[in-house]
């Protein structure tokens, strides 16, 4: 809320890198955290993470481009 973009994306990956040790999947409700899984490498993604913005362009492509 204070607006300090690179201190959010620190706090949530650091969230997302304890909680790949407890989880089988992490579903991001928030579009903002979205931009921070193209930020962690292949090797600390432990488990898949789905986004909305992700999910969303894709469900737009089969819906009107197939």
């Amino acid at each position: 809320m204070s607006g300090d973009g690179a201190k959010h994306d620190e706090m949530v990956a650091s969230a997302l890198k304890e909680l790949m040790k407890e989880v089988d999947v992490i579903v991001l409700a928030q579009a903002s955290m979205a931009r921070v899984v193209d930020g962690l490498s292949e090797g600390e993604k432990l488990v898949p993470i789905l986004a909305s913005p992700a999910i969303a362009m894709k469900k737009l492509s089969e819906t009107y481009f197939k």
